[in-house]
């Protein structure tokens, strides 16, 4: 199996969660939310957080349109985090990955993610593990955007629903990869939303 670099623009490395299919996508059993995870309900969905912010993921050496073997990083921050007052970060991550290029951007992947919680008057916020599938949604003529989805298996708000979209501007993308030093950072907004079944 190839574990492709849309990953990394997602601001997580696919690489870590090679092997895990999507059958692994399940909640997990006995998941509960606590009355200050409680949110708006809509279309029989209870909405338990909803956050903006930013990933970023760096290449070395730079991604170009040839593949070539690359170590990549990746991570984020979400803010702004409505009915929560949560802030969080992605776990950064490092690895190699094979013949990768800029081709890879746009191809679906799967794997995990974590985030690290930080709220006020909280000293242990906690963590949330995912697992996720990403697929490209829409190659605009300003931008790309991406949409993972998945399911929180363990930690904090485990067994509810993923979505994250993440937004990259196509002229980085395409005049890095197209230029003779290639992409070498690939920053992007993000929206992130957290939800349950009623």
């Amino acid at each position: 199996m190839r574990c492709h670099v849309s990953g990394f623009v997602a601001g997580l490395l696919v690489i870590a969660g090679c092997g895990v299919g999507p059958e692994a996508l399940e909640p997990e059993p006995g998941a509960s939310t606590s009355p200050a995870e409680v949110g708006a309900a809509e279309q029989g969905l209870l909405t338990l957080v909803t956050c903006g912010g930013t990933v970023i993921s760096t290449f070395d050496p730079p991604l170009k349109n040839e593949p070539q073997d690359v170590v990549a990083s990746a991570g984020g921050v979400l803010s702004n985090c409505l009915l929560s007052g949560l802030t969080a970060t992605f776990v950064p991550r490092t690895g190699p990955i094979k013949a990768a290029s800029c081709l890879d951007l746009l191809h679906s992947s799967y794997g995990t993610l974590r985030l690290i919680w930080s709220e006020p008057g909280n000293p242990a916020p906690g963590e949330s593990e995912v697992l996720f599938s990403a697929t490209v949604i829409g190659v605009g003529d300003v931008a790309t955007t991406i949409t993972d989805t998945g399911t929180v298996r363990s930690g904090r708000f485990a067994g509810a629903t993923m979505v994250r979209v993440s937004t990259y501007a196509n002229d980085l993308l395409g005049n890095k990869c197209a230029s003779p030093e290639g992409l070498a950072t690939l920053n992007g907004s993000v929206t992130f939303v957290l939800t349950r079944l009623l």
